[in-house]
């Protein structure tokens, strides 16, 4: 299906100013960006073997270096959210896009194992602003009520390219070295910053039709909102359970197979890679569910989801052979991922445009926390025990997910209330 005639189906028949090929064009942009975005975050894990060899360093430390990234990207999330309302999602956007670029070349100049630390954390910065930036961007060429399905197509899209990021970076580490294949990925960064640069308007508020318009607000009014929200931190506490399970095995799951099952480099990328197929088609799905069914009832996603995660994940962490572990590590990813955009959609759905850039960055900080926290401590657990108990610990995720999901409202009426602070024209 030609992406034009995917989009038709998308977007409202209403008139609008945003043409269905141009929204086709935004769509496409968007989604190269969150590959590119993924792809040089997934490319670490590949590379962490050998960045451990030429350091001399052992697990705990490989999980810092890890967790660092998450570290700083949560920090400049709801910032950098906060400036996209104040100042518009494509200057953010594009600004996030040269910075993780230059940052990821950087990493392949590091001389000691500390500039690299120094490096990933100028990565995290770098990054931070994209995800608020980039979902306010789809809120505006989006209607509400098929909003996530866009998202879904988009992160299915990308999901489906940083799914391939394993195998790309075990070539390109074959080809270049990790220090090669580093300033690979920053020079594809670059051009693609320039070509948004280029074709993305200056503003876009409103393009996608309806009653919302472009309205600004200063940075420290949207993060005092956001903050005093109770709604948004149950959504925040949720992506931190989610990337507890989806960045603990991911980070380690390559240095697992190499050290542990002695599986060559370019075997592992693409054992590696068949869990984010799985994970892109969950995502997908997800979308189309949340806007169709479960964007007024999510616990209904979430706490299902969340028990099949554990089960999956416990049966993983049982089994000795390749095979049946990529089996069920593909198969935990895909009910995990199956919620994702459940709980990224809620902000974007019920938050006022004037601070949905901050409420979405803020909720994704979720998600960077359990990102920070996953890798250093299944890291510390690799080397004080053994893989089987840093992968099982990861189930406590699951568990955080659900429990949060149960404790956040679940009419459209009382999440607009609880994420605004007052009620705003529910959007259809």
């Amino acid at each position: 299906m030609a992406i034009n005639d995917l989009t038709a189906d998308l977007v409202d028949p209403q008139p609008h100013t945003l043409t269905k090929r141009k929204t086709a064009l935004f769509i496409v942009l968007v989604a190269l960006g969150w590959a590119s975005d993924n792809f040089d975050r997934k490319v670490l894990p590949v590379a962490l073997p050998y960045i451990g060899h030429d350091f001399n360093v052992g697990a705990a430390a490989l999980g810092a270096l890890s967790s660092i990234f998450f570290a700083f990207y949560a920090i400049s999330q709801v910032p950098g959210g906060a400036l996209a309302d104040r100042f518009g999602s494509k200057w953010l956007m594009i600004s996030s896009m040269f910075a993780w670029s230059v940052f990821t070349g950087l990493m392949g100049l590091g001389s000691t194992f500390w500039m690299l630390m120094l490096f990933q954390a100028a990565f995290g910065i770098g990054q931070g602003a994209w995800p608020g930036a980039s979902m306010k961007f789809v809120s505006e060429i989006a209607p509400a009520r098929r909003r996530m399905t866009i998202y879904g197509v988009i992160q299915f899209t990308t999901a489906v390219g940083s799914a391939a990021a394993p195998i790309a970076a075990a070539v390109a580490i074959t080809w270049l070295g990790w220090r090669g294949m580093f300033a690979l990925y920053m020079v594809i960064g670059v051009v693609l910053g320039v070509v948004m640069w280029i074709l993305i308007p200056k503003s876009t508020a409103g393009l996608a039709g309806g009653s919302e318009r472009e309205v600004r607000t200063t940075p420290r009014s949207a993060v005092r909102r956001v903050l005093h929200s109770s709604v948004l931190w149950k959504c925040a506490v949720m992506f931190v359970g989610l990337d507890l399970v989806m960045n603990g095995v991911t980070a380690w799951a390559p240095t697992y197979l190499i050290k542990a099952h002695h599986v060559s480099l370019i075997h592992t990328g693409v054992l590696a890679s068949l869990p984010g197929y799985f994970s892109a088609v969950a995502m997908f799905i997800g979308g189309v569910l949340f806007d169709r069914w479960f964007h007024g009832r999510h616990r209904w996603i979430m706490v299902p989801c969340m028990i099949v995660t554990t089960v999956l994940l416990v049966v993983m962490t049982a089994c000795n052979s390749v095979g049946l572990f990529i089996t069920f590590y593909s198969a935990a990813m895909f009910a995990a991922y199956l919620t994702f955009q459940t709980v990224a959609g809620l902000p974007m759905r019920y938050c006022d445009v004037e601070i949905r850039g901050a409420a979405t960055a803020f909720v994704n900080v979720g998600g960077a926390v359990g990102g920070f926290i996953a890798p250093l401590l299944v890291g510390f657990l690799i080397q004080e025990y053994t893989y089987r108990v840093g992968f099982l610990v990861l189930t406590v995720g699951a568990v955080i997910a659900a429990v949060a999901s149960l404790l956040c409202p679940q009419s459209p009426e009382r999440l607009t209330v609880g994420m605004n602070g007052r009620p705003v024209a529910h959007q259809q």
